[in-house]
This record gives structure tokens, C-alpha cells and sequence, in this order.
């Protein structure tokens, strides 16, 4: 990485203050999407890293995949 970016993943890694005003308002900044942004109760999002998914999501997938009261939820995966 090279300029700005470099800089932000430097100063966030290194300097408290910087990385704690970072989480600070990106929490903040999610919460108040919250307000606006209408969620499905029966919606679980599964994050994988590599196009993989194994260890607990993948344990936590198939058991619920497996049990009939969870036929109606619906399951998305991120891909990272």
C-alpha cells in the first residue's frame, strides 16, 4: 500500500487516540443507519474470508440448515 491509504492503515494500527475515534464513529455512523434501514428477523448473515467457510459458521450453518424450525430463516453469505 502507498499514500493515503498506507497512511489511514498506519495511524489506525499505531496511534490509540486515531483508532479509537475511528471505531467510535463508525459504530456511531451504523447505529444511525440503523434508524433508517428496515431488517428482515429471520435473515442471518454468515462473513467468510477466502471463499471459504469452516470452523463455527460452518457448524452453526448446518445445524441450523438441519432443524426443521429454522426451514423459513434465510442465510447470506459475505464474501471477503
Amino acid at each position: 500500500m502507498t499514500g493515503f491509504r498506507a497512511k489511514l492503515d498506519y495511524a489506525l494500527k499505531h496511534n490509540t487516540f486515531i483508532n479509537k475515534m475511528f471505531k467510535f464513529s463508525a459504530s456511531l455512523f451504523i447505529k444511525a443507519m440503523g434508524i433508517f434501514v428496515r431488517t428482515d428477523e429471520k435473515a442471518i448473515l454468515f462473513s467468510a474470508h477466502g471463499r471459504k467457510y469452516n470452523d463455527s459458521p460452518k457448524a452453526i450453518y448446518e445445524y441450523l440448515i438441519s432443524h426443521p424450525e429454522y426451514s423459513d430463516f434465510k442465510f447470506y453469505w459475505a464474501i471477503e
